[in-house]
């Protein structure tokens, strides 16, 4: 089994789910991920301070800065 990073379209479409009040089973289904991973992606690259919602494009750019 190899492990894949989320790509910045997998993002997108994870903000849309979720701003859609999907649950994150329904969108790992729809991804064809592990609920897991999403879950550690919200926890990891989400605003740093809760604010209730995911940005895309922020989270790929700390990804992106953390494995540098």
């Amino acid at each position: 089994m190899t492990y894949t990073h989320l790509s910045s379209d997998e993002r997108d479409t994870l903000a849309v789910l979720r701003s859609e009040g999907r649950t994150l089973r329904f969108i790992a289904k729809q991804m064809n991920r592990d609920p897991g991973t999403l879950s550690r992606e919200l926890k990891r690259n989400g605003a740093p301070i809760y604010t209730g919602y995911y940005l895309p494009h922020k989270a790929h750019e700390r990804a992106v800065n953390r494995n540098s």
